[in-house]
């Protein structure tokens, strides 16, 4: 696809690739004006699919080398993309091709461009093409490892997908940084980072349940944030089922008797609904709930046995619509008035 083009993408034109990328190896020499790029893909022939060329998709590239199992091999370029005669022969091919991009020039954001001093990548969704060639597709999944080098007085951090496997110096007063990816991901993941940052770490004393409050909202921010989110779910976990079983030694000796029906899913979602009505959050929430919904239970199985479960889901719906924080939400607007 070109600059001023805009073709639909629709789900029932979709075709799989006639090659699958399943390993990448790229070594990045990074300089604002030209970086050269080397990429080492061991490309498998997908037999599902007819034998034909392998077409890579490429934008703003400028080749300088292509090699296939280290021998010359026939190539072309159409409208910006590499296509490659591979031997028909051959399964499995080692593709090396070796070319250079301008990130400094880069103004589109997209693939592999400087800011402020660094290096940065944004391949989501069709950058990566920008960086070399490739099946720029999201089907097309492979393990990665990147070997990054640079100025090290420019450039002192060196980041990459996956876990660092190797670093140190280079003549010039360059540096080199390894890095190695083993879960097969798509190419609009790949994610590159060369610049002068600094790393700060305050740890402060906060009230309890903030962790616990970023998990609920966004689990995945909070992991990248450094929390281990897998810790603080068990604990919280673990922490439930002990008050459930608290509250079941407590029920038993108050009632006298426990029954299979007390684990039928209305009890559950009858603890839902007293939080929603108090307030989720918070504990008052939860308790004020759970002494108006008992209420209004005690009252209606009494008056309307039989429209008890209507009511109680008519109140679920209506807080959630018109009373989304609960009734502890309305403290803070009385409050301000």
């Amino acid at each position: 696809m070109r600059e001023g083009q805009t073709l639909p993408v629709r789900r029932e034109d979709y075709a799989a690739p006639a090659y699958w990328i399943r390993r990448v190896e790229l070594t990045f020499d990074l300089d604002p004006v030209k970086t050269i790029v080397g990429a080492k893909l061991t490309i498998e022939r997908n037999p599902d699919q007819p034998a034909q060329p392998l077409r890579l998709d490429g934008e703003g590239l400028n080749l300088l080398r292509v090699l296939a199992d280290g021998d010359s091999v026939a190539f072309r370029h159409d409208d910006g993309d590499l296509v490659v005669e591979l031997p028909l022969e051959r399964e499995r091919v080692v593709l090396e091709i070796r070319n250079t991009c301008a990130p400094e020039a880069n103004t589109e954001l997209s693939g592999l461009y400087t800011s402020r001093g660094g290096f940065f990548t944004q391949c989501e969704a069709q950058g990566f093409r920008r960086i070399t060639y490739f099946l720029d597709r999201p089907d097309v999944m492979a393990v990665y490892t990147v070997t990054l080098r640079a100025d090290k007085k420019r450039y002192p951090k060196l980041l990459c997908n996956g876990n660092l496997v190797a670093e140190g110096a280079l003549e010039g007063g360059r540096h080199f940084a390894t890095w190695h990816d083993p879960h097969p991901k798509p190419s609009y993941l790949f994610a590159l980072v060369a610049a002068d940052l600094a790393c700060r770490e305050q740890r402060v004393r906060s009230r309890a349940g903030r962790v616990i409050r970023a998990i609920r909202d966004a689990e995945s921010r909070t992991r990248f944030l450094g929390y281990r989110v897998e810790s603080y779910k068990l604990w919280v976990f673990v922490f439930s089922a002990a008050i459930a079983g608290i509250a079941g030694a407590l029920y038993v000796p108050q009632v006298g008797i426990i029954n299979p029906s007390e684990f039928q899913p209305i009890n559950s979602i009858e603890v839902v609904i007293w939080v929603a009505v108090g307030g989720r959050g918070t504990l008052i929430g939860a308790a004020l709930g759970a002494i108006l919904v008992n209420y209004a239970k005690t009252f209606l199985t009494g008056a309307l046995p039989e429209a008890w479960l209507y009511a109680l889901g008519t109140l679920f719906v209506l807080v959630t619509l018109f009373l989304p924080r609960g009734l502890v939400g309305l403290i803070p607007v009385q409050r301000s008035s």
